[in-house]
């Protein structure tokens, strides 16, 4: 994603500065608190420090340049490319003859349905506690909240088995155990690549695959992908 590099305010009163020396050229690779450019005032000259990580793009202020307005734009940084790959939805899964009773946890609180829930720290578990945080319920409204599984196919293992009613695990998950399902969130995958990676053969080839018909396929064929955004370049 490209990073605006401004013309820093380097006291509470400058307005104008002059881009005296950059001491990075384009195609350079820039980490925070790299100095990057010196900056000179009426009263001193001081040395501009990168606040992020990426490639020096696009130099747009020449060194030189007289009387730059604070704000105005003097480079771009290319930071890391993020490119879509799939999607799917997260939510409750059930037991099928649960389905016409059960709308959200809150359903499950009420009927004081048994749950499995994830490990600290899973989007799964994340997205159970954001929903009763909003539905102003606690853990010990929900039997079963203290229970660990650690995979959407474990949680819904669990439910096929009968060791729990319900728990939060992803569409495919459900779909697998020929479970029903509640959607409550969207989830979607993006993979990152970082700048000095992007004109690499590995990653070109890479970025072929993901938008070609094949894997198009192959993941429409999978029941709850979304493969809608695969190979889209997302920034």
């Amino acid at each position: 994603m490209p990073i605006n590099i401004l013309m820093p305010a380097l006291s509470p009163t400058m307005e104008k500065g002059n881009l005296a020396k950059w001491l990075k050229k384009e195609g350079d690779k820039v980490k925070s608190g790299d100095v990057i450019a010196e900056i000179e005032t009426d009263k001193a000259t001081m040395e501009v420090e990168a606040v992020d990580e990426g490639t020096l793009a696009k130099i747009v202020v020449p060194e030189g340049t007289q009387d730059v307005p604070v704000n105005e734009l003097i480079a771009v940084l290319a930071g890391a490319g993020v490119v879509g790959f799939t999607a799917w939805r997260e939510g409750i899964v059930l037991r099928p003859e649960l389905r016409p009773v059960v709308t959200g946890v809150d359903s499950i609180a009420r009927r004081g349905l048994r749950i499995v829930n994830r490990e600290p720290g899973a989007e799964a578990r994340r997205l159970l506690d954001a929903e009763c945080r909003r539905l102003g319920l606690a853990a010990a409204d929900l039997p079963g909240y203290d229970t660990q599984a650690r995979g959407h196919l474990q949680v819904a293992s669990a439910v096929r088995a009968g060791l729990a009613d319900a728990g939060i695990a992803s569409e495919p998950a459900a779909r697998a155990y020929g479970l029903a399902f509640v959607p409550l969130a969207d989830e979607h995958f993006s993979l990152v690549i970082p700048a000095e990676h992007g004109p690499s053969r590995e990653v070109q080839a890479l970025l072929k695959v993901l938008s070609s018909p094949w894997l198009l396929a192959q993941l429409g064929g999978l029941p709850g992908y979304d493969a809608a955004t695969c190979g889209d370049r997302l920034n």
